[in-house]
């Protein structure tokens, strides 16, 4: 399995940020060099933002707030989970499938 994380971090604008993970996995046969699965995914803090009814002074405190608490913690390892669970999921479209020993794998009824 190889993985490209293009994106992962936090971006500082005038008054808000973003925080965005995007990783691009694929499954690649080691013997003949095929690619077997390819998928892409994204997450970020935009998800979550709601509009603000403090106006321009509270837009800028949320952004102060945001800043602080981001540079406290690396919020982005945290979407990066969402962003590999959507990626790599089962049985989400274009998720990898769950193998035999996974709880959710598919029965057959025989």
């Amino acid at each position: 399995m190889l993985i490209k994380i293009p994106k992962y971090g936090t971006s500082y604008y005038l008054i808000t940020s973003e925080t965005r993970v995007e990783i691009e996995a694929k499954i690649v046969d080691l013997r003949s060099g095929a690619l077997l699965w390819e998928g892409k995914a994204q997450a970020t803090s935009a998800e979550n933002n709601q509009q603000s009814q403090g106006g321009l002074a509270g837009l800028l405190i949320a952004a102060v707030v945001q800043q602080v608490v981001g540079t406290a913690a690396d919020v982005a390892f945290d979407y990066s989970g969402i962003a590999t669970d959507r990626a790599l999921g089962a049985p989400r479209y274009n998720g990898i499938l769950p193998g035999p020993r996974s709880p959710k794998a598919w029965q057959v009824q025989p």
